[in-house]
C-alpha cells in the first residue's frame, strides 16, 4: 500500500509523538494537562498542544511566552487565549523538526534508566573491589 500523501494531520503528528518520543519523558514529566499555580488544569492551553510542546520544547512555559513571527509577533499563550488553537498547532508542527531528534535516536525512558542502574552497579562494584597496588618491578 503506497503512503498517504498530503499534509499530515494534527491528529497523525500527535499519534507519532506519542508512539516515539512520549516515551524517552521522565515518567515525572508526563503531565498531560497543563497546571497552573493553584493545583488546577489550565483551560487555555489544550492538552493535546501541552503534550506536543513537553515532547518538543526544552521549556514549554518559555515557548508559550515568547513572541512568534509566525503569530505576527504575540506569544503562543496569547493566540491560545483568541481561540487560535489551529495556528498554535501548526507553527508546533512546523518546527518539530528543529527541536526533535531523529526516531532513530530515541532511547525509552525505561531502557535509559536501566543503563543507568547498570552503570551504578558497575561504580558499586569497582568501589568495593580492593585497589591493584603499583608496586615496581623487581
Amino acid at each position: 500500500m503506497p503512503p498517504k500523501s498530503g499534509p499530515i494531520t494534527w491528529e497523525d503528528f500527535t499519534a507519532k509523538l506519542k508512539a516515539i518520543y512520549w516515551p524517552s519523558l521522565a515518567p515525572a514529566a508526563r503531565q498531560t494537562s497543563r497546571v497552573l499555580a493553584d493545583g488546577t488544569r489550565d483551560p487555555v492551553v489544550p492538552d493535546d498542544i501541552w503534550q506536543a510542546m513537553l515532547v518538543i520544547f526544552p521549556d514549554p512555559e518559555a515557548w508559550l511566552e515568547n513572541p512568534v513571527p509566525q503569530l505576527r509577533g504575540q506569544t503562543p499563550m496569547a493566540a491560545l487565549q483568541k481561540g487560535r488553537t489551529d495556528e498554535v498547532r501548526g507553527i508546533i508542527m512546523g518546527v518539530a523538526d528543529f527541536f526533535l531528534p531523529d526516531p532513530s535516536e530515541v532511547v525509552p525512558w525505561s531502557e535509559f534508566e536501566d543503563a543507568v542502574a547498570e552503570y551504578e552497579r558497575e561504580v558499586e562494584a569497582a568501589d568495593a573491589a580492593p585497589a591493584a597496588k603499583n608496586e615496581p618491578a623487581e
